[in-house]
């Protein structure tokens, strides 16, 4: 199983509503708090995409949303913990070399930014907190999966792509009203990339029957 770039950029705007999927989350995307929601939306549009159905989801049962939005981000913060440990021993380590210290805190970043996002399809799976630290999994998913390489290059091109896009808006007023819709499209793209990622490790179905 290839990745599909196309596709991904293509899957916010596929299906019966997306405009109006699109517009409902990019207001509650805007609300503080609220937008704990559209985290826990994004979550289950990656947990259905692991389950076989890549169609967006219903914004609905709002509770049920953000309460798994809350659980994600809860998750995230253990995860940057120790990596936020470690660029402060790196600090240390290299108090006279700053160059050589910030060089290797980017790179320990750019590891520690894919790794989280294998890491939200295995919270995905049973929107379990301790999930979002699962390393075990990430190691078997990353085991024997051909697609690596392209999915890191997809993921640069991704941001390239949306990152293009929402500098043009800035430019206007109107533009820039478009802006949060435009960054629900983007984690939509995002996480349909990573599911097709994860479904293609020759270890997905033992990870995903682990986790249930």
């Amino acid at each position: 199983m290839s990745l599909d770039l196309v596709k991904a950029i293509k899957a916010p705007f596929s299906g019966q509503d997306w405009i109006k999927k699109l517009i409902i989350g990019g207001i509650l995307f805007m609300i503080p708090i609220v937008n704990f929601a559209m985290v826990g939306y994004v979550i289950k549009y990656l947990k259905n995409i692991l389950n076989g159905n890549e169609s967006t989801p219903e914004i609905s049962d709002f509770g049920a949303l953000f309460v798994t939005g809350i659980k994600a981000f809860v998750g995230s913060l253990l995860l940057f913990i120790p990596f936020g440990i470690i660029c402060i021993i790196i600090g240390m380590l290299f108090s006279d070399a700053q160059i050589v210290a910030n060089l290797i805190v980017y790179v320990f970043y750019i590891v520690y930014y894919f790794v989280a996002y294998i890491l939200m399809a295995r919270f995905a799976m049973d929107e379990k907190i301790l999930s979002m630290i699962d390393f075990a999994s990430v190691g078997k998913l990353l085991a024997g999966n051909k697609n690596t390489l392209l999915f890191v290059l997809f993921v640069i091109a991704l941001g390239i792509v949306y990152g293009v896009v929402t500098t043009v808006c800035c430019i206007t007023v109107v533009g820039m009203i478009l802006i949060p819709f435009i960054i629900l499209a983007s984690m939509l793209s995002n996480f349909n990339l990573i599911g097709q990622f994860v479904k293609s490790s020759p270890n997905f179905e033992e990870v995903k029957a682990s986790a249930n």
